[in-house]
């Protein structure tokens, strides 16, 4: 667990965390899914530093967790039915993670939208206010 966290802290975000499995697993559809989710944790990060670490925090260890599992058994080239259902499941994960940051990305973004609408109502409600528009 310690080196599962050291490894995630050394590549300092979870974008990159996301982009460093995203060059790791060749199955196209989760490398697909991977790059929007790094995109995604790349825009929160940036958007709000302070909710990106609370975002980091609250997924890097599980994500992480699951790619490494996804790209060992991925390369292990092992093709029995329980290797398979584990690829499957693992993929779900993914796929449903992916969707998560997206809704997260979305909340987001929604909290402000409310808060500029709100803004800009106040806004012009004073330029009326004062004459200057109808």
């Amino acid at each position: 667990l310690l080196e599962a966290q050291i490894e995630i802290l050394e590549r300092k975000t979870l974008a990159a965390e996301i982009k460093y499995w995203e060059k790791q697993i060749t199955n196209p559809e989760i490398k697909n899914i991977l790059n929007r989710m790094s995109k995604v944790a790349h825009i929160i990060h940036e958007k709000d530093p302070h909710a990106g670490e609370v975002f980091f925090m609250r997924h890097a260890e599980t994500v992480t967790k699951l790619l490494k599992q996804y790209y060992m058994i991925e390369i292990s080239d092992m093709q029995s039915e329980e290797i398979k259902a584990s690829l499957t499941r693992i993929a779900e994960s993914v796929s449903l993670t992916g969707y998560a940051f997206e809704q997260e990305l979305s909340n987001l973004f929604q909290a402000d939208m409310l808060d500029i609408d709100a803004e800009s109502k106040a806004y012009l409600q004073s330029l009326k206010n004062r004459g200057l528009i109808n």
